[in-house]
């Protein structure tokens, strides 16, 4: 798939696993998430590795829109009535822990990051954006609310974020991924008795990171009958 990120980019390659290996960790999926908790474990001692079907951030993190913001599409209002006051301002200070270390990493690479306000809008509903910016300043974020948006985008309500950002997603990827132990064209097939199966290898280990959009194994959800 062709997107704007994989455009005049140059993605570093990985050779696919060959025969039997052991690891502490295995994460399964080279996409954004993927690589970040291998970095993270790697960076904090445990020998991972990483098993990517395709071609490491060539999935969902290609077509991303390479917002790094605290603000999506569910409400904060909503997160309160269904889970109260507490929990939801749990999650949003999570959400603003993670912009703040992906910008403080991104800050240093060559990325394109720049530091940018993020912003939610309704065509129609102003009130309802405006209880939102008042739900997230009672939460403890000074979020703005606008009756404008840019590009002359039809709004009757906003809510900006401050202090969000933006960048080139493969572009902090590949730095991410520099220095880990990543198999690419490694599709896994199975994963049984803590042990993943490709077609030309296996790897057991302690633990299983599923980072890879879709969690495959016959387990508890029955995803797999949720899948077109």
């Amino acid at each position: 798939m062709d997107t704007i990120w994989t455009r005049d980019f140059s993605a570093q390659s990985y050779p696919p696993l060959m025969g039997e290996q052991e690891r502490e960790a295995l994460v399964i999926g080279g996409g954004m998430a993927g690589i970040l908790i291998a970095r993270e474990l790697t960076d904090a001692g445990v020998r991972c590795a990483v098993l990517e079907a395709n071609r490491v951030g060539s999935g969902v993190t290609a077509g991303t829109t390479a917002v790094v913001s605290a603000q999506h599409a569910t409400l904060y209002q909503d997160l309160v009535k269904s889970f109260g006051t507490e929990k939801a301002r749990g999650y949003l200070n999570a959400n603003l822990e993670a912009v703040r270390a992906i910008a403080e990493r991104a800050k240093s690479l060559e990325c394109d990051y720049e530091e940018r306000p993020s912003l939610m809008w309704s065509a129609t509903d102003g009130a309802k954006m405006r209880r939102e910016a008042h739900t997230v300043q009672e939460l403890g974020f000074p979020a703005v609310f606008t009756d404008t948006a840019p590009m002359g985008i039809r709004c009757a309500g906003a809510v900006m974020f401050p202090g969000m950002g933006q960048f080139h997603p493969l572009k902090f990827l590949r730095a991410m991924a520099e220095g880990l132990e990543i198999y690419e064209l490694s599709a896994v097939r199975k994963v049984k008795n803590m042990t993943a199966y490709t077609d030309a290898g296996s790897v057991r280990a302690k633990s299983i990171v599923f980072a890879c959009h879709f969690p495959f194994m016959d387990r508890r959800g029955l995803y797999f009958m949720k899948m077109h």
